[in-house]
């Protein structure tokens, strides 16, 4: 789903840039526990300024942990933060920090919350989208799929009318254009 991978099996030739498609844009959110004293009631910095340990996944592996580093440098709290960030080998790894404790809040997507049994033992506010680069979500259909007409067809329901519907109700919004 990450848009730079679907770009790079591009590049490498293993697709062609015609099979390549963006279908929907990812959303990050603040969500704690619902045992958490955290107030996420005000200015996202000042919220953010009481959570002595933050889960985000690993911005060096993931693209919701680049968005969540993004708007910790954003609110001036990269440096706070240095040394108080749990972070998780992807966004679901680093909900579940939050969720059993290991840390006070997690950054994470939207659409993991919305899709989460889990996610309603807790409570969560939406990050405003001018804090991050774009989470856009791509897909690419490889030159070796062995079952081609499903791939397309696939592909074609996420970007239709109806997916776009199914994924909006997850959380998602459909893709800035490139």
């Amino acid at each position: 789903a990450d848009e730079d991978y679907a770009a790079r099996l591009v590049e490498k030739g293993l697709a062609e840039k015609a099979d390549y498609f963006r279908y929907a844009q990812g959303h990050l959110v603040l969500w704690v526990p619902d045992n958490s004293d955290v107030d996420l009631q005000g200015e996202l910095g000042e919220v953010l300024r009481h959570v002595k340990r933050l889960a985000i996944a690993n911005p060096r592996t993931a693209p919701y942990g680049r968005a969540a580093q993004a708007v910790l440098n954003n609110l001036g709290l990269a440096d706070a933060y240095r040394d108080h960030l749990l972070l998780g080998d992807n966004v679901t790894q680093a909900f579940q920090f939050a969720a059993q404790g290991g840390a006070e809040a997690a950054i994470v997507g939207k659409a993991l919350i919305l899709g989460s049994s889990i996610a309603g033992a807790g409570r969560w506010r939406e990050i405003p989208s001018e804090l991050y680069p774009p989470i856009i979500q791509a897909g690419v259909i490889l030159k070796r799929c062995e079952v081609r007409a499903a791939a397309l067809a696939w592909r074609d329901f996420l970007l239709s009318e109806a997916g776009q519907a199914m994924l909006r109700r997850h959380g998602f919004t459909s893709p800035q254009a490139p």
